[in-house]
């Protein structure tokens, strides 16, 4: 059967077939007596008997319900119940089985949920883990004051498997949801049975009276409403002032718990009184939801500021074991010592149990490799988002393996194995820590690291402080990789300050030089920007920024003034934080030069240049700094990017000379970098090179020959090609284009109605930007406040920049450079009766093109009504017919 599906049975397959197949046997069980049974139908009978207890319900007390349920308020408003009522749609459907377990079957001989799915994209954004590390770290530090710390951890034992029928009545009601939704809710709870696989084959059948079924997409959530039971009656307490929670420092948030599924961790006061609150607090919820707590999981943990003595009797108030430490929290250590090792050696255990598991005799080498990457490096990924991975000093540092990590890191179009650099991924991973701190700052985690490292001053400017914990220099690590590509995108410039912030959009270098003493070091960016808020003060900025920053500015779009600065990733199209844009950006950037690499190591290496026989060769030495170099570049006629080498910051010279330049010198200046490149290691390696005029004629030649193989592919292309199209009946449709000429930029519109009849024509002329994209969405959002100001009601907007339309049409918010501009289009789309925004081809916007080259010859602002310029007739009459 499985080779029929495309399954070889191979030796590996075999093995790990037969060896589940022997896991899975059951001989012998013990029932309650202790006595071992052998016959599957004794078997069955103790199976079965185990279930009908577990499944069968306490019937908790009305009054037990009620004080739960009384102190939950109502979330569910009447516009969501309204929503709640209305018919379920297929695509609602389809994300439910999206959120199933992908080989969990929803009936005995129905399909699993993996063959409806396509995609599995849900994570979780919770930072739970690092709030429980920063509350721990904090309690194990405790050690003066009057009050001690107590942090409680709870683990429900068979969470899902006892949780009341009635009790999930009462909460769902409580919140306020409607009584339709709450009889399905339940109907869907409480008309299952079970029944198991014993050796190969079905028995038994029991008959469920509570409990929600494991790897159903309904049971999460309804666990999750039994949590905030839970939640709603610690909170209740915390607000009569019978609990207080752990403040990490003394304006820091207080928290009295964190939940994550049945892992509970409660903090308070090492008092009597708020254990006994605790204590009937816990019970009265487990008396009316059915779940037990489990006490050899559950464990009490004291600050060093109390007593032995003292510890030992909150631990029987509560009947749990009083503990130096919790063991693990969610996977990790809860607290972090001196020692990282037990940190990690979990972890290795882990990968070890997975190789020596699959024998050497049972994988190919592609098996292997596929292994390596799916199981083995996916082991360590949560551990690395939460916490940093340790420099290990000694030997390690300095062995040299004779096949670099690097290499084998690299993509397999590149010449390596794709491996993933796990150092690398840790930090990125930890960058979305970071990530978070910043543009969530009104999360609890942000809140509690805010308050206890940097409450008077921003991030970046945060130390290391007195008594970190690991996980704070765990985000000042991912906070390295932030400054590598995070920046600010100016809206209204309130939020930014001029010198110290990251904000000018060029590569790896976004923070201005402050080579001014006009403008203060706390001036905001505001001061740069005219009062209307729509343009830049030109003359202020020339006199203030050098140059190229000083055009790199001006060059910034801005939005209205209702949208705030933001901050954005600069290396990402949308502007969103991903991990695998920073994981690119580290691997790119972390590649020294090979000889100085293997001096590092250890290994004896001449390190001088072959031209020059200056020490400490690397890659900005042969290309720029020597001799042999420069002449190249003189004899090219790039004598001023030798200068702005010079002048360029950190190991980011590479961007920053390509900056400014048209695109025929972009692609002479990599040319001419890669035939210097070359001649230096033909040098090294035959002792042949060439002089720089002959560097300068190959790279010209090749320039050419790129330039004619590109300019005979675009002449290639159909002949016949579609033209403009009517809108809808009732809608008008407005085409927009862009042109360029010289240091002007035209905006040319044409709006014709259901039936193809012109109605109007325009142009604007505008500030010359080098970016295209920008300034097509800068003619979409005039055309979109010009047809709001001439109220149209039912209106098609097309332009033939597909990035453009795509950014108006995504339903995430644009946080890229341009993302203001996004905003302010969508921002007025919303007063029309309808507006929509389409793509369209270039051959389909023949008289908006028309209309936006006349813009660069004509005045600022010309509009045509019913009847049209006579630069666009003829195509109007063409396209009509």
């Amino acid at each position: 059967m499985d080779s029929r599906w495309g399954d070889r049975n191979t030796a590996f397959f075999h093995a790990k077939a037969t060896k589940r197949q022997k896991r899975n046997t059951i001989r012998r069980i013990k029932n309650e007596a202790g006595n071992w049974v052998e016959s599957n139908e004794e078997i069955e009978t103790v199976i079965s008997s185990y279930f009908s207890k577990l499944f069968s319900t306490d019937s908790p007390r009305d009054e037990e319900l009620d004080r739960v349920c009384s102190c939950i308020p109502n979330k569910i408003d009447e516009t969501c119940n309204i929503l709640l009522r209305l018919p379920f749609k297929d695509y609602e459907v389809k994300n439910a089985l999206d959120q199933m377990y992908p080989l969990k079957s929803p009936s005995p001989d129905g399909f699993p949920a993996l063959f409806f799915q396509k995609f599995w994209p849900i994570v979780g954004k919770d930072s739970i883990t690092q709030n429980a590390h920063e509350i721990n770290h904090t309690i194990k530090h405790k050690r003066k004051g009057k009050d001690g710390w107590a942090s409680l951890k709870l683990d429900m034992s068979i969470a899902y498997d006892q949780v009341e029928w009635r009790f999930i009545d009462h909460v769902i009601r409580a919140l306020g949801f409607p009584d339709k939704i709450v009889s399905l809710v339940l109907s869907c709870v409480t008309t299952i049975t079970y029944s198991f696989i014993l050796n190969e084959e079905q028995f038994g059948f029991v008959m469920p009276h509570r409990g929600i079924r494991q790897g159903n997409a309904l049971s999460p959530y309804l666990f999750l409403f039994c949590a905030e039971a839970l939640n709603c009656l610690i909170n209740k307490e915390e607000h009569n002032g019978r609990i207080r929670g752990v403040r990490v420092c003394k304006n820091g948030p207080p928290v009295s718990h964190l939940f994550f599924a049945d892992d509970t961790l409660l903090f308070c006061r090492a008092r009597v009184e708020e254990m006994c609150t605790i204590r009937n607090l816990v019970e009265c919820y487990s008396k009316a939801s059915g779940q037990c707590i489990n006490i050899n999981k559950s464990a009490l943990v004291c600050s060093p500021s109390v007593a032995d003595s003292d510890g030992s009797k909150l631990g029987k108030i509560l009947q749990i074991p009083v503990v130096e430490q919790h063991d693990k929290y969610l996977g990790l250590p809860s607290t972090i010592g001196r020692s990282k090792r037990e940190m990690f050696n979990g972890i290795k255990s882990r990968i070890w149990e997975k190789f020596n598991g699959w024998g050497d005799n049972l994988l190919s080498q592609a098996g292997r490799e596929v292994a390596i990457k799916s199981v083995l490096q996916a082991i360590p990924t949560y551990a690395m988002s939460i916490l940093v991975e340790w420099k290990r000093g000694g030997k390690e540092d300095s062995q040299i393996h004779w096949q670099k990590w690097e290499k084998l890191c690299r993509r397999k179009e590149k010449g390596g194995m794709g491996f993933r650099d796990l150092r690398a991924f840790n930090l990125a991973m930890l960058a979305k820590k970071s990530w978070r701190l910043l543009t969530e700052p009104h999360s609890l985690v942000a809140r509690i690291f805010q308050a206890k490292y940097y409450n008077s001053c921003s991030l970046f400017e945060a130390k290391l402080g007195y008594q970190p914990s690991f996980a704070w220099r765990s985000i000042l690590a991912g906070r390295k990789v932030i400054e590598m590509g995070g920046r600010w995108r100016i809206d209204n410039g309130k939020n930014v300050k001029i010198w110290g912030a990251l904000w000018l959009p060029r590569p790896m270098s976004f923070l201005p030089p402050n080579q001014s003493e006009e403008i203060t070091d706390d001036a905001l960016v505001e001061k740069l920007i005219e009062n209307s808020g729509e343009r830049w003060k030109a003359d202020l900025i020339y006199t203030l920024f050098p140059l190229d920053d000083a055009n790199t500015i001006c060059s910034i779009p801005l939005g209205s003034t209702f949208n705030e600065d933001r901050f954005i990733w600069h290396y990402t199209k949308n502007g969103w934080f991903t991990v695998s844009s920073p994981y690119r950006l580290i691997m790119e950037t972390c590649v020294e030069f090979k000889r100085v690499q293997l001096q590092h190591r250890g290994m004896k290496i001449d390190n001088k240049c072959p031209f020059c026989f200056k020490q400490g060769e690397d890659t900005a030495h042969a290309i720029f700094k020597c001799k042999n170099a420069k002449n190249t570049w003189v004899a090219a006629g790039f004598q001023d990017l030798i200068l702005r080498f010079k002048q360029s910051r950190g190991d980011w010279w590479a961007q920053e000379i390509l900056m400014n330049v048209t695109d025929s010198e972009r692609k002479l200046i990599i040319l001419l970098a890669w035939h210097i490149w070359t001649n230096r290691n033909s040098m090294v390696h035959d002792g042949n090179c060439d002089l720089p005029d002959k560097l300068v004629f190959k790279s010209w030649i090749m320039l050419q020959e790129i330039e004619k193989a590109h300019g005979e592919t675009m002449t290639q292309g159909p002949s016949t090609t579609p033209s403009w199209t009517k809108p809808s009946s009732g809608y008008i449709k407005m085409n927009t284009a862009i042109h360029k000429h010289q240091q002007v930029i035209g905006f040319g519109w044409v709006i014709r109605d259901d039936k193809g009849q012109f109605i109007s024509a325009g142009t604007k002329r505008d500030a010359f930007t080098s970016n295209a994209e920008q300034a097509e969405l800068l003619a979409i959002k005039f055309a979109v406040g010009f047809l709001h100001q001439h109220s149209f009601e039912l209106v098609i907007i097309e332009s033939d920049c597909m990035t453009a339309v795509g950014k108006i049409n995504a339903e995430v918010e644009d946080l890229s450079m341009v993302g203001n501009i996004v905003a302010d289009i969508k921002r007025v789309a919303l007063l029309f009766g309808e507006c929509l925004f389409a793509h369209t081809r270039s051959n389909c916007n023949i008289c908006a093109h028309l209309m936006a080259k006349s813009a660069t010859l004509g005045e600022q602002i010309q509009e045509w009504w019913f009847d049209p310029p006579f630069c666009i007739k003829d195509q109007l009459l063409e396209e009509s017919c």
